[in-house]
């Protein structure tokens, strides 16, 4: 199932990187770039999850709290911050401690599990 799902789920992310990395018209040394940058991204993703290995579980929990927390919890106060200055402040500040505090207690929780 996991070979079918994860071109789904890396295309928008090569598509968005890419745009930014590979701005040059287009050519056949940019196309090779890319599929070397494709190739060692998910390379790479190997790499850690067969490093992990027994401790998947936590591999996959850190990268939940790092990236997972942040996004659902202090992007949309951010955002909101950012579009309407001046509106409902404390609300967004709290908010915003609200997802921080979060993320550092998960991140805590981590590496408590880690290292036990």
């Amino acid at each position: 199932a996991v070979c079918f799902v994860y071109p789904l789920t890396i295309y928008p992310t090569f598509t968005i990187v890419e745009h930014r990395l590979f701005q040059q018209e287009f050519s056949q040394i940019r196309k090779w770039l890319k599929n070397l940058f494709r190739l060692s991204v998910t390379t790479l993703g190997v790499l850690l999850a067969y490093a992990a290995g027994e401790k998947i579980e936590m591999f996959v929990s850190v990268i939940g709290c790092v990236f997972a927390i942040p996004l659902a919890l202090l992007v949309p106060p951010v955002l909101h911050r950012r579009m309407f200055p001046g509106k409902a402040p404390f609300r967004t500040a709290f908010l915003m401690a609200f997802g921080l505090a979060a993320t550092v207690v998960c991140m805590r929780q981590n590496v408590a599990s880690l290292l036990s």
